[in-house]
């Protein structure tokens, strides 16, 4: 039995650099968000937090760090790349991001790479709790209780802006 292809194994056998996977994470996530512009993503990551001059803070951190940009598009990619209907759509944005390499600012990519958190935080579950109830109607239901997880102990702060970002260690 083989053992299934890495994203590392993938980047690796690409020869992909810091661009290459900076600039693949924002052709996926574009990809998985019908283009959705940054401004509107912006948007979507202020009502989501509630705090502009938070929100304003780390995506001046990300614009200026290429490390952490690069962490959080690996980050991101990794999530995806757990679910095997996704890879070919993550290794075609990749391979378009190492045959051309467009200048882009890396304004738009600390707010695709934070709107890339924000997805994370919102669609990654560390813990749900179910419960049945029985309501005064005589019907029943079933309520959920989330517990969201941080996938890195550094992007707790990016997380937490956004509701449900509850950040476990881990």
């Amino acid at each position: 039995m083989s053992q299934e292809q890495s994203l590392a194994d993938y980047l690796n056998e690409l020869g992909a650099d810091a661009d290459a996977v900076q600039q693949g994470f924002r052709h996926y996530l574009a990809e998985q968000t019908d283009d959705l512009p940054t401004e509107a993503m912006r948007q979507q990551l202020l009502n989501a937090a509630g705090d502009e001059p938070l929100v304003q803070s780390q995506l001046i951190e990300l614009e200026q760090s290429s490390e952490r940009l690069e962490e959080v598009a690996l980050l991101y990619l990794s999530e995806a790349w757990d679910d095997p209907a996704e890879r070919d759509a993550i290794k075609a944005a990749l391979i378009a991001a190492t045959q051309k390499l467009p200048v882009i600012e890396l304004s738009i990519i600390a707010i695709v790479g934070m709107y890339g958190m924000y997805l994370l935080a919102t669609g990654g579950k560390s813990r749900t709790r179910r419960r049945t109830v029985h309501k005064r109607d005589g019907s029943f239901v079933t309520e959920e209780d989330t517990t969201f997880a941080s996938p890195a102990e550094w992007v707790k702060g990016i997380v937490s802006l956004f509701p449900g970002g509850n950040v476990a260690k881990g």
